[in-house]
């Protein structure tokens, strides 16, 4: 296309535009002026503001200080929470502690009522078995036993409190002969009290011969004892001895002895 338009007219003679005379004469128009008022007009006259849009953003945004505030709501009562589950848990361990310290208050009462029962309890034992009366001036010192003679068996309340209901039965063995106890039953024994409980005289039970052979260790004596009482805290009680005469030493010991 520029090849064309650079390519110069064959013709001597310049070609002249067909104007017409009338069209060169006249005069270009002026453009028309719109007045500034039509501008105005105009601009007022334009689209009307949208409120739709603007509820809608409004709307939008109160949802979302909503949420917010729902949010941290939540995480409040959240925290809350947590925090009354804690402060349960603290109440159920201190009362737990509290209830295992009543618990142990209690076993502490407990065992210093049983340890007072223990330490304060009546306790009621064999202080000695005797033979009496004792010797006369004129008697042969040899013999322990005599016809005439008993034996007598003296109880001692050891304990710090009165022993109550105090009964004693007994038995006092001469080779195959044997004789019972004789004493008061059902009696009060205070501390450090003492009791006797006595047999029959040996001589119209026991022949001499025995007494004799008994009293030179060629026949066995022996005993057993047993005492049932209540101490004052009201619980029962039992004693038993057992023991023999030894000859050579010339009194009776204790072989065995259980107290509950």
């Amino acid at each position: 296309m520029l090849a064309a338009l650079k390519t110069p007219n064959p013709s001597p003679h310049k070609v002249q535009p067909n104007v017409s005379p009338t069209a060169v004469n006249q005069t270009t128009p002026e453009p028309t002026r719109k007045p500034a008022n039509a501008n105005r007009e105009n601009s007022k006259s334009a689209a009307p503001f949208n409120w739709t849009r603007l509820n809608t953003i409004l709307l939008t945004l109160f949802n979302a200080i909503l949420a917010i505030v729902a949010v941290y709501q939540y995480r409040l009562t959240r925290r809350q929470t947590d925090l009354t589950e804690k402060g349960m848990k603290l109440t159920q361990v201190a009362a737990d502690a509290s209830k295992q310290s009543a618990d142990a208050a209690m076993r502490a009462v407990e065992q210093s009522d049983r340890s007072t029962s223990i330490t304060q309890r009546a306790l009621i034992l064999i202080e000695s078995v005797t033979s009496e009366p004792e010797f006369s001036a004129g008697e042969r010192q040899g013999y322990y036993f005599h016809g005439y003679k008993i034996l007598v068996f003296t109880l001692k309340n050891y304990g710090a409190t009165v022993a109550y209901n105090v009964n004693v039965t007994g038995e006092v063995k001469f080779g195959e002969k044997s004789l019972g106890l004789n004493g008061a039953q059902g009696m009060t024994l205070a501390p450090k009290g003492l009791n006797k409980w006595i047999t029959k005289s040996l001589g119209g039970n026991i022949p001499s011969d025995e007494i004799e052979q008994t009293t030179i260790g060629k026949r066995p004596c022996t005993y057993w004892v047993e005492v049932k009482y209540n101490d004052a805290f009201g619980n029962p009680h039992k004693y038993r001895s057992e023991g023999q005469f030894i000859a050579i030493l010339r009194t009776f010991i204790t072989g065995s002895s259980i107290s509950d």
